[in-house]
């Protein structure tokens, strides 16, 4: 990691100690400062006098909806780039963050390569444009229709079926493709291959 993300200031809201714990070993050595809170509370009053660059929220954090404590943290740093943390994969709350504009979603229980990899993802979000409700453009998004073999979507619903396709690429949960014979399920798993971060892997079919 560069001599940028040194320079960050990373915030971890989580009510678990031992959560709290684990990113504070991980991410200590390669940040300028970690801010330890285990409330929602508690992260609006750190944000308002720290400069923050990254956040750490648990999706379920004291009863906390941590994608809308993550929304009222940007109402106070709009340049604010984000991690959700979960219990369990979820598909309809993994794709409400996502579509909020969190750098990544992260199932625990953590380990210290998923921190790392979500720092990393988080701090290239930091630099990044944001439209106009502030929050981060997917990166996978723009790359479906600059992709060279990318299919030719004529119709406005095929173009949500690979908005939504995007979106999950962008996850590391699993994805269940339904549809009858012929309607394009194999593009579709193949698009989300291309965009996930296993793309350098082979794309098998089973």
């Amino acid at each position: 990691m560069g001599c940028a993300m040194a320079g960050r200031h990373v915030l971890v809201v989580d009510e678990s100690d031992r959560a709290r714990k684990l990113l504070a070993d991980a991410l200590g050595p390669l940040c300028a400062r970690v801010y330890l809170e285990k409330t929602g509370a508690e992260a609006l009053a750190r944000v308002r006098d720290a400069p923050i660059d990254i956040a750490f929220a648990d999706l379920r954090s004291s009863g906390r909806d941590g994608i809308a404590l993550l929304w009222e943290l940007r109402q106070i740093r709009p340049a604010l780039s984000a991690v959700i943390m979960a219990a369990s994969a979820s598909i309809e709350s993994a794709v409400e963050a996502m579509r909020s504009g969190v750098a990544d979603y992260v199932i625990k229980p953590l380990t210290p390569n998923k921190v790392l990899a979500a720092f990393e993802r988080a701090g290239k979000a930091v630099q990044e444009p944001r439209n106009s409700s502030g929050l981060a453009a997917p990166a996978s998004r723009i790359a479906v229709d600059a992709t060279p073999d990318a299919p030719v979507i004529a119709s406005g619903s095929m173009r949500r079926v690979f908005e939504l396709a995007t979106t999950c690429a962008g996850l590391d949960v699993p994805v269940l493709l339904q549809g009858e014979l012929g309607v394009g399920k194999d593009t579709i798993a193949r698009a989300i291959h291309r965009l996930s971060k296993r793309a350098a892997r082979p794309f098998v079919k089973i």
